[in-house]
């Protein structure tokens, strides 16, 4: 119940969901959309990683470097700002993934890193905003649920997960996809769909929900200094 009272956290539940879902439901397709849309042929195209393991590297890559990112840029801007940089960055590098050649391998490759940077960004700032607001709860209502918050937080990602795989299905059976078939025209629509539009219509309103989000440097670091006093303070 205080949780559901706290808007600080529902935009950041909210918006942690939505930016896991876009990821999933690009992941979730991308096989198809290499083997189907892009006409790949599964061979490998740098080592031993064909386009498919060259694009979930890609991600990972810029996992970590956005994790490190924002890690860094968290100490000296709004982390509401930071985070909707992220969905921005990724949204960009969607978009340029997708009006990229067909077979522009590695011009593709650096916009799925791209978009791997502002998915890192998105998962260390979600949670370290999620330890903020427990802070926040604490210093407000005297209820230290730290617990509770980060495991709600993960609940909440753990659905965007979900979602990420259920709904890219639910839109390729719409559209006739048959995997033992040759794709329709409206089919490969679908899978472009799933793998690219999607994606992008669910981080908008992920983006909006954060300019809702009131919990700024400022009032964090007088929270983070009350609750000390409080808790040095005799009882």
């Amino acid at each position: 119940a205080t949780l559901i009272r706290t808007p600080a956290w529902i935009v950041v539940a909210l918006s942690a969901v939505m930016g896991v879902l876009a990821i999933s439901s690009r992941a979730s397709t991308a096989r198809f959309w290499f083997k189907y849309v892009a006409g790949d042929d599964g061979m490998p195209v740098f080592l031993f990683l064909d386009r498919f393991g060259l694009f979930l590297t890609a991600l990972a890559l810029g996992q970590v470097s956005g994790v490190i990112l924002g890690y860094l840029l968290q100490r000296r801007f709004e982390k509401s700002h930071l985070l909707m940089t992220g969905g921005a960055i990724k949204v960009v590098g969607i978009a340029i993934f997708y009006l990229l050649p067909l077979d522009a391998v590695w011009l593709q490759t650096l916009a799925q890193y791209g978009v791997g940077v502002g998915f890192g960004m998105l998962m260390v700032l979600s949670f370290s905003m999620f330890t903020d607001i427990a802070e926040y709860i604490d210093w407000k209502n005297g209820q230290q649920m730290t617990g509770l918050v980060v495991s709600a937080s993960i609940f909440a990602v753990k659905i965007g997960m979900g979602l990420g795989g259920a709904l890219p299905g639910f839109v390729l059976s719409l559209t006739g996809f048959d995997p033992a078939a040759e794709q329709s025209a409206e089919a490969l629509a679908g899978i472009d769909f799933a793998f690219a539009v999607m994606p992008v219509l669910i981080l908008l309103p992920a983006g909006l929900a954060l300019t809702f989000y009131r919990l700024d440097r400022r009032t964090i670091a007088q929270v983070e200094t009350e609750l000390a006093q409080r808790r040095d303070s005799p009882v």
